[in-house]
């Protein structure tokens, strides 16, 4: 449950999940002191997915301008085809404002070890007022230094609204991933043999509210192992786990 100034703005039945909530509306800007609360109760709902362990996800407050980048707003799914590699990049604005608004989304793909900047767009974008809208920019990109176990060569795509006012970004890899019923899963077009173990995000005494450092335990300890495939189980780990994975 979360509070605002009294009021419940959210509940949240996933104890794993991210999730938002605008505050905007209920906050205080003339100096009157403004009270966050967050309440956990799994008396009525306490299962298999609640261990105990209380708040186990960071949590953040997010100032944004009225008309923004959505939180989780980009998503990219890079494609190889016919020898080609493209790059979709959705972007999501959203307008908390009264009145419809335009603005111009500036979009680039950049190398994150290099900084190199290998494609660039920008679109003007219109926003309804209290509404989402929703733009595709796709990029061809020309031999694209592909993500490996070994090379985990990682690609940044980057957005930002006109005048710089507000934007976010999001880390992805280019590689090609495929199995075959006799031959088991193919990287990048070469054989891959899959040797992985179960993880779970908890610790004696702790529950699931781990440390970063604990979570670079478990990643430091799986890549002894030799392991080269992880499974999350049972639920959605905490997200700098699967950034681990990436890099």
């Amino acid at each position: 449950f979360v509070y605002f100034n009294g009021s419940l703005l959210k509940r949240h039945y996933s104890s794993y999940a991210p999730f938002t909530v605008d505050i905007t509306d209920r906050a205080y800007f003339d100096g009157t002191p403004n009270v966050l609360a967050v309440y956990l109760d799994a008396d009525s709902w306490e299962g298999w997915w609640y261990e105990g362990a209380g708040l186990y996800r960071h949590v953040r407050l997010v100032a944004k301008e009225k008309v923004s980048v959505a939180q989780y707003g980009i998503f990219v799914c890079p494609r190889f085809a016919d020898g080609v590699w493209s790059c979709p990049a959705q972007v999501t604005l959203e307008n908390t404002g009264y009145s419809p608004a335009e603005t111009v989304l500036h979009c680039e793909i950049l190398n994150k070890h290099t900084g190199e900047v290998i494609a660039a767009d920008e679109a003007q974008v219109a926003v309804e007022s209290g509404g989402r809208a929703v733009h595709m920019f796709d990029f061809a990109v020309k031999d694209p230094e592909l993500w490996d176990i070994d090379s985990p060569n990682l690609y940044t795509c980057r957005v930002w609204l006109g005048g710089g006012a507000d934007g976010d970004s999001v880390d992805f890899g280019f590689r090609t991933i495929r199995f075959d019923a006799e031959k088991g899963f193919f990287l990048n077009g070469r054989p891959y043999p899959l040797h992985g173990v179960s993880r779970h995000q908890d610790r004696k005494g702790l529950g699931n509210a781990i440390t970063r450092e604990m979570h670079d335990e478990d990643m430091a300890l799986i890549r002894e192992l030799g392991a080269n495939t992880v499974r999350l189980a049972h639920y959605q780990h905490d997200q700098y786990f699967y950034d681990l994975c990436d890099q």
